[in-house]
């Protein structure tokens, strides 16, 4: 290397280069700097006088043992050197698994400190890049003025981010030079060699439509992927343009091996936690190109459930439409967009997603005669095995299923055929055609299977064969008939393809998703991929009908206000009275009523509302008594029984709808309860904690003037 007239010093590295160090005619003043790892300068240390200043030949054996050290000493260093790289990304990056609330909590305490070391540039970089995931561009763009006129690339490129993102409507002069200015600083990242800001620069020209900006379009991504062909969103970008400009597939053939590997790539920031949502995104569209629909969608179901902004599904969506615009047809890029627009309304966002300011969810395409609106009820999905292969795993969890959803009210979506779990769903619709209704989505050509006329309605698709299409248009239904996604349940019974999609497009939704455990394939898959198992609305069921029904059932009607509490109160003394020798010290549970914790108070006003529909299933009713009760009604054995049953599925239901799992210990922080299991799998201490507040149901409505009759 040697030292160039006029670059230093700046305003980052203020150094003054002697002259007698700049290079002159005849001695050109270059020098070598070697720069090694501890691990490398241990062994140069080590090994220098003994092998290569050695006064004697080193034997071939001890030649062969230093060259066998230096081999694993660099794999070490590059090992070393990955892991350090990743973990760096991971900080840059691990936003995006955040969730809104947390996200803006972590940018509240960072920027507390930053307030106390003000020229931190990495830290306010990590709240710039925080705030860009929620949309924040005000955040992101004040928190980087001070530093991007230090030409500190990432700041740049962060800091052009926002503004162009922000004033991407431009609307006025004003909106018009913040736009440009973003432009510049994007440029001046990019032309340090930053390809994550070609990228971002090239995209800013997208909007443009003269011939220059077409050509910085084309240019400034090719320089990205150029740059660092593992740019994912560079990658994705250079596809999208040839397919627009060739107006058909052949790219995806030409550029095979390099999807592949930019594939893999995305899918190994995503299982790490980096580049959250756009590594589910690239990786979706890599997928659909390669043929792969199914495993394409679901990871864009996964991108869209960690999309905390709006122009997030936006900038996606917008690739589809052009790319959809440039093919005669291709269903798998079609259904991409149709699932971003149903994604976009799920989320209730509101924002335009063109230049026409044309709203995302008008891409949606509901039912002619939506067989959900008006629909004010609960609403459940079921989903799962419905091959001929399958029926003896459905025969298995027929009983499990029509015992749990009798006397059901409302909705039930299913399939619609004689086949597997949508013959189950008509077999309910039949036994109970009063209070449920039966609704299949199934496509236009079925093959050899049968309809199932038991179904109240049935809905059909353009497909040739059971897809994407049915949950993607019952989904669009849900929402075009303004039915809460996150009021909705969704039960699965192991199932292929199309169930597995169909859990994880639910989960997207923002539904619960119960899995019956031990149901095996599409069910045991989701609970162990790496991206979903951990997902708060993933809920897996013990094979128990008591525990799925309260699951699946709307919450019941709440007493009168006048009793409600009162009763809730009773339940907790009396538990508190029960367990008072078990309870572990420092544990909520065991605080009387004025201290207890809200979330314990519901649950306790919870099962104080049960208590109606528990005792009218064993054929008692609640009364107001007028004189005052003399003789308190004692519950029979067997109802005893079967009440604590009940109680203990309640209570295995509300846990689970609140994240909590089955685990070897109590633990609050963790959501863990080893007696979130099968009533039979209880200790005989543990099934006394629901049979003790059952046998104290008529001594409790006692005490508020109320009797059973």
């Amino acid at each position: 290397m040697s030292f160039k007239k006029g670059t230093f010093p700046t305003q980052e590295i203020n150094v003054k280069v002697p002259r007698t160090l700049y290079p002159k005619d005849g001695c050109p003043m270059k020098a070598e700097i070697q720069v090694r790892t501890i691990l490398q300068h241990a062994f140069a240390e080590i090994t220098h006088d003994l092998c290569y200043k050695s006064s004697f030949k080193v034997p071939d054996k001890w030649q062969r043992q230093v060259a066998a050290v230096a081999a694993a000493l660099e794999t070490s260093s590059n090992e070393l050197e990955a892991t350090v790289a990743g973990i760096q990304d991971y900080v840059a990056n691990y936003g995006g698994t955040l969730s809104p609330a947390e996200t803006q909590h972590e940018i509240n305490k960072l920027s507390t400190i930053l307030n106390f070391d003000k020229n931190n540039v990495e830290l306010a970089g990590r709240i710039a890049r925080l705030a860009i995931t929620l949309g924040d561009w005000d955040k992101a763009t004040s928190i980087l003025q001070k530093f991007v006129d230090l030409e500190i690339p990432a700041a740049c490129r962060d800091y052009g981010t926002a503004l162009v993102k922000q004033h991407q409507n431009i609307s006025n002069d004003k909106s018009k030079k913040a736009y440009k200015k973003g432009q510049d600083n994007l440029k001046i990242a990019a032309e340090y060699g930053d390809s994550e800001a070609m990228a971002a620069y090239a995209s800013s020209w997208r909007r443009f439509k003269t011939k220059e900006a077409q050509t910085n379009v084309y240019d400034w991504y090719q320089k990205a992927y150029e740059t660092n062909p593992l740019n994912t969103y560079a990658i994705s970008n250079v596809i999208e343009l040839e397919i627009t400009r060739r107006k058909d597939l052949s790219v995806v053939s030409l550029m095979h091996p390099a999807i592949n590997t930019a594939l893999k790539h995305c899918m190994d920031q995503a299982e790490v936690g980096t580049n959250h949502p756009w590594a589910y995104y690239n990786a979706a569209l890599f997928n659909v190109l390669l043929g792969k629909q199914e495993e394409g969608l679901g990871l864009l179901a996964k991108a869209i459930a960690c999309s905390n902004a709006p122009f997030m599904l936006a900038s996606a969506c917008k690739s589809a439409s052009r790319m959809i615009k440039a093919l005669d047809q291709n269903d798998g890029i079609e259904l991409m967009q149709q699932l971003l627009a149903t994604g976009h309304a799920s989320k209730g966002f509101t924002c335009s997603w063109s230049n026409k300011k044309q709203s995302m969810c008008s891409q949606m395409i509901p039912s002619p005669r939506n067989p959900l609106a008006n629909h004010k009820g609960q609403v459940v999905i079921v989903a799962g095995d419905c091959g001929c292969k399958e029926y003896e795993s459905v025969d298995k969890y027929r009983t499990l299923i029509l015992d749990a959803f009798k006397g059901y009210k409302g909705i039930i979506i299913s399939g619609g055929t004689e086949a597997g779990i949508a013959e189950v769903v008509g077999d309910i619709d039949e036994a109970n055609s009063i209070l449920t209704k039966a609704v299949g989505y199934l496509p236009h050509k079925l093959g050899n299977v049968n309809i199932d006329k038991s179904y109240t309605v049935r809905i059909r698709t353009k497909g040739d064969s059971f897809s994407a299409r049915e949950p993607l248009q019952y989904w669009q239904d849900i929402l075009s008939a303004g039915i809460d996604p996150t009021s909705v349940r969704v039960l699965g019974i192991g199932g292929g393809k199309i169930a597995a999609l169909e859990y994880r497009i639910a989960l997207a939704m923002g539904a619960k998703v119960i899995v019956v455990e031990g149901s095996g394939r599409a069910a045991k898959e989701l609970l162990i991929d790496v991206h979903w198992k951990d997902f708060p609305n993933l809920i897996k069921l013990p094979e128990e009908m008591l525990t799925l029904r309260y699951l699946v059932k709307a919450p019941p009607k709440s007493l009168p206000k006048i009793i409600r509490e009162d009763v809730a109160k009773a339940i907790h003394e009396n538990y508190r009275q029960q367990q008072k020798h078990n309870i572990p010290s420092g544990d909520p549970a065991g605080k009387p009523w004025s201290k207890l914790p809200g979330y314990l108070k519901e649950a306790n006003r919870g099962q104080a509302d049960d208590i109606g529909e528990k005792l009218a299933f064993v054929g008692y009713e609640i009364k107001k008594s007028i004189a005052p009760i003399k003789k308190v009604t004692i519950l029979k054995k067997v109802e005893v029984d079967l009440l604590s049953k009940m109680e203990h599925g309640r209570w295995n239901a509300q846990k689970l709808l609140a994240g909590w799992k089955c685990g070897p210990v109590k633990d609050g922080l963790k959501q863990t309860n080893p007696c979130i299991v099968k009533w039979d799998e209880l200790s005989d201490s543990d099934k006394q904690k629901d049979i003790n507040p059952v046998m104290a149901i008529p001594e409790m409505l006692a005490q508020v003037g109320y009797e059973l009759k």
